[in-house]
């Protein structure tokens, strides 16, 4: 006859618990701990990566999560978060490890995501005790608690205004009721009342300062507000205290740049380098903030520090070709052919050749040739079916300059097959820019 299950495996029931802890030491104690608490060694998984740590959250989705505060170079919140999507709150458990106490103290601030941390050393009894804890409030919530998920309820079938009701209700049952305010700033967020939100995000970080989620919530609703200048005043707060995502580090760099703070974008650079973790739309965002900034600073007339913002959003970009070329024409609008030509050296080998890149070498070297040796290579660039109608346009004015009727004859018949509307426009040019209609008035 089987004997009654004990609490913590009537939690797990048949899912599985994971530890990420990088010391054979501690992740042993772990083992030894939950067995003893009824849970059978199968199914606990203890992993060491974070890689593989991601990959196995989102896969077997486990109720219980041990992690370290940092793993390589990301952190035990990341994989929080992930778990978070998959359970009530009710129904996951997740503990932070540490070293660090300003780790602690972020952990204990990222309420509603960690259930509760330990400060190491600590001894196997302490890991024990902590994890009954939070079983117990799992199994027997508060009545704050518990009115919290009839909340969660009715926001997971819509019912906002009922939920907003739930939350702000259940206010005084707390002495410091910031997840209340989160998930009602949440609800209103839901509801489109994004001012509302705000308020509760605020309201939510009075109670307790650095609030996690009061605080991350507030930053991504002015965002969405348009009101970079209020949100950007917020992310010196999140990178101090809290670990910065890679969706988080794109967010900043948004910030900073509609706010024209270009100065803080080296800065951002060196986070994105040090992530593990780089999601195709933070290298776009962080490689376009770079280019907006070297732009920027081209106007201020500052050509020598714009190319250096110019070179980390060509690492970020890894010197992808049409990178490079809106880098490159940005010298080229201002005339500055040395500087173009020392970012065009950076095409890749298998971009060497292409079309794309015969037309960026023209377009420098218009910049540097004689308009004859010019529209001379331009020319055969047209005749082998390689240019576009920019330059097309380009070298018919300067070959009817020079009284050159038969090599735009050439080009006329070359063109009139494949773009009968581009060789009327040539047409036209070459009668507009020669000597005798020149002459003319014409």
């Amino acid at each position: 006859m089987t004997g009654k299950l004990s609490p913590l495996r009537e939690f797990v029931k048949d899912g599985v618990v994971l530890v990420v802890e990088p010391s054979p030491g501690f992740s042993s104690i772990y083992q030894t701990v939950l067995q003893t608490m009824g849970l059978p060694i199968e199914q606990v998984v203890v992993l060491r990566k974070f890689s593989e740590a991601l990959k196995f959250v989102i896969e077997k989705k486990p109720r219980l999560i041990v992690t370290e505060y940092e793993i390589e170079t990301s952190f035990g919140l990341d994989l929080l978060e992930e778990q978070e999507k998959q359970y009530e709150a009710l129904d996951r458990i997740s503990l932070i490890t540490t070293k660090n106490s300003s780790d602690a103290a972020v952990a204990e601030a990222a309420e509603g995501q960690v259930d509760g941390y330990l400060l190491k050393p600590f001894p196997g009894n302490s890991f024990q005790k902590k994890l009954v804890e939070i079983l117990e409030q799992k199994i027997k919530p508060s009545a704050y608690h518990q009115k919290l998920a009839v909340g969660r309820k009715l926001f997971s079938s819509r019912d906002f205004d009922h939920a907003v009701a739930e939350f702000r209700d259940s206010k005084p049952m707390h002495s410091k009721p910031s997840l209340a305010c989160y998930h009602a700033g949440v609800s209103y967020q839901a509801k489109g009342e994004l001012s509302k939100a705000v308020a509760e995000f605020k309201e939510g970080q009075n109670y307790q300062p650095l609030h996690y989620k009061c605080l991350l919530a507030e930053f991504e609703t002015l965002l969405a507000q348009s009101n970079y200048p209020e949100a950007y005043k917020l992310t010196a707060t999140i990178r101090e205290n809290y670990p910065v995502t890679s969706k988080r580090l794109g967010q900043i760099f948004v910030a900073a740049v509609f706010t024209s703070h270009f100065e803080e974008l080296p800065t951002l650079y060196e986070m994105f380098a040090r992530l593990d973790q780089r999601s195709p739309e933070l290298i776009h965002i962080s490689s376009t903030a770079l280019l907006t900034a070297g732009k920027f600073l081209i106007k201020q007339n500052s050509l020598e520090k714009s190319q250096d913002y110019f070179n980390l959003g060509l690492l970020i970009s890894n010197r992808q070709f049409d990178y490079i070329e809106k880098i490159v024409n940005e010298y080229i609008r201002i005339a500055a052919p040395d500087m173009a030509l020392n970012f065009l050296a950076n095409v890749k080998n298998s971009d060497m050749g292409t079309p794309a890149h015969q037309r960026l070498s023209l377009r420098v070297e218009q910049l540097r040739l004689p308009p004859t040796e010019w529209a001379e290579k331009a020319r055969k660039l047209i005749l082998a079916g390689n240019a576009d109608s920019e330059i097309s346009q380009k070298v018919v004015q300067v070959l009817a300059r020079q009284g050159q009727q038969a090599h735009i004859q050439l080009i006329l018949d070359k063109v009139s097959k494949e773009d009968p509307a581009l060789h009327s426009i040539l047409e036209k040019m070459s009668k507009d820019y020669s000597p005798r209609e020149a002459k003319s008035g014409v």
